[in-house]
């Protein structure tokens, strides 16, 4: 009699049985693969991301999709491990030129998400008692304009959550109107989680944002809705906090597959990760940069260590950052390295470093008396109730917002 179960134990191939490169799955792998295709087939965004990279194996196209391909040696074999939304997968380069997929790491979080926080795309809509926030399943924007785009970070309750905080956030950006937000609405592109991104409690991700794994599947969501929308005009890309570190990422996504998003923007809210970083992806993208690039508090030292960096590397590379840009930011930034004494002194000293400007020492002799000056002038203008404004909104910038929103400061 014939045994059908040696056939159900057999390899199943998901890809390029015609054409390209076979791609095969071993038995235990396989329920989680068609889990992948039914939540795809039911319009799920990232299942969408990870099924097409899993197919893209036949074509050779593994590592344009993807920034994390981590290699594994295994008993000789070729092995490497794909980092996709929902899912790290262990893939196994055969020498009969095919892939076998050999193990799902599950990241159940977005197996069993609710569209209240699912990682993705909603769409924001004001209303009389606040906002209204609806997930997008195919994270596409809709052609209609205008476009604001604010990418969250993480560590909010919920979507709507951090809808709430990013309405408040964005409006600072110099191409976002807040009437418009209010008559047009903006969309959200939101990562769950627990803990804030960067910062210099995350200093790893601070320091070296194209390096996190864990931010890479929300990162491809974002790089595969603003590749969805390169034909859409006038795009705002707004990341708040550690939503940089997000943003930075996507950008070098599409970068390293030549995409180009001409008639779009972005720009930092209190960037929470190195801002040169994402000023080259962005440049590489050839992205409208209007005026600054970023906007930080006085006391926030990851924010502001770039200044001088972005100033270096625009005055470089971008034809449109004419001189009067150029010190127009070296003074901000003079202005901000002497406001808080000590802090100042920091921001100062990590802001050369990350220029490339030598500076042995750095002490009170050592900084310019332009910087000081400058200090002095920020300090009497703002007073002590100024500078724990500052404070607070770099350690609590959701109660900042609250008591903002309230008058209090």
């Amino acid at each position: 009699m014939f045994d059908l179960s040696k056939r159900a134990n057999r390899d199943l191939i998901i890809a390029g049985e015609n054409a390209g490169k076979p791609v095969y799955i071993v038995p235990a792998a396989k329920p989680t693969y068609e889990e992948l295709v039914r939540l795809s087939r039911k319009g799920s965004h990232w299942a969408r991301i990870t099924v097409e990279g899993l197919h893209n194996l036949a074509h050779g196209r593994l590592n344009m999709a993807n920034i994390f391909i981590n290699p594994v040696t295994k008993g000789g074999s070729d092995e490497f491990i794909a980092v996709l939304p929902g899912c790290k997968v262990t893939i196994e380069k055969m020498s009969s030129d095919c892939y076998k997929i050999l193990y799902f790491e599950r990241d159940e979080n977005y197996f069993t998400q609710e569209e209240t926080n699912a990682a993705g795309l909603y769409r924001v809509v004001s209303e009389a008692d606040g906002w209204d926030t609806r997930y997008i399943k195919d994270g596409r924007l809709k052609s209609e304009g205008p476009h604001h785009v604010a990418i969250s970070d993480r560590g909010y309750e919920d979507a709507s959550f951090a809808a709430e905080q990013a309405a408040l956030r964005i409006a600072n950006a110099p191409e976002v109107s807040p009437n418009q937000m209010k008559t047009h609405g903006f969309a959200l592109h939101y990562t769950p989680g627990k803990d804030k991104i960067g910062g210099l409690v995350h200093a790893k991700t601070a320091f070296n944002p194209l390096n996190d794994d864990v931010l890479n599947a929300s990162a491809l969501q974002l790089a595969q809705t603003m590749y969805d929308a390169r034909k859409i005009k006038a795009v705002n890309w707004v990341a708040e906090f550690g939503g940089s570190a997000v943003l930075t990422q996507a950008m070098r996504i599409l970068a390293d597959q030549g995409v180009e998003l001409k008639t779009h923007t972005a720009y930092l809210y209190k960037p929470k990760s190195r801002t040169n970083v994402a000023v080259k992806q962005a440049m590489r993208l050839n992205l409208s940069i209007n005026g600054d690039f970023s906007q930080s508090s006085a006391l926030d030292i990851v924010g502001n260590m770039d200044a001088l960096a972005v100033v270096k590397t625009r005055s470089q590379h971008d034809d449109s950052y004419r001189l009067g840009h150029a010190t127009t930011a070296v003074r901000k930034f003079v202005a901000k390295a002497g406001a808080a004494g000590a802090t100042g002194l920091a921001v100062a000293g990590a802001g050369c470093a990350a220029a490339g400007v030598s500076v042995p020492v750095i002490s009170a002799a050592a900084i310019p008396a332009a910087v000081v000056f400058a200090g002095a002038l920020y300090k009497a203008a703002k007073g002590a109730a100024g500078v724990g404004v500052d404070l607070l909104e770099v350690a609590a910038p959701e109660t900042h917002d609250k008591m903002k929103k309230g008058g209090w400061v």
